[in-house]
């Protein structure tokens, strides 16, 4: 996983939980423990390198592509409610 997702996946839990609290009181009831946790990543596939023309043999400079990754991660958090 890039560097970039993990210090946003890092902040996720108290970011989801604050959320929830939030949803919960304009609905008069309160959040407890988590249930779930799911997540999907699309857009991040990377490939092994291989050695070059796959004889194995290395040597020659290795193709880089340029340009930039478009990365989605969705994360689904389920909440037990507290009535």
């Amino acid at each position: 996983m890039l560097p970039s997702c993990r210090s946003k996946l890092a902040r996720l839990p108290s970011r989801t939980r604050a959320k929830a609290d939030e949803l919960a009181a304009g609905l008069g009831i309160r959040v407890g423990k988590v249930r779930q946790v799911s997540e999907y990543i699309s857009g991040y596939n990377p490939v092994p390198v291989v050695a070059r023309d796959m004889e194995m043999g290395g040597g020659g400079e290795v193709p880089i592509a340029t340009g930039a990754y478009n990365v989605t991660v969705e994360v689904q958090v389920i909440f037990d409610i507290i009535q």
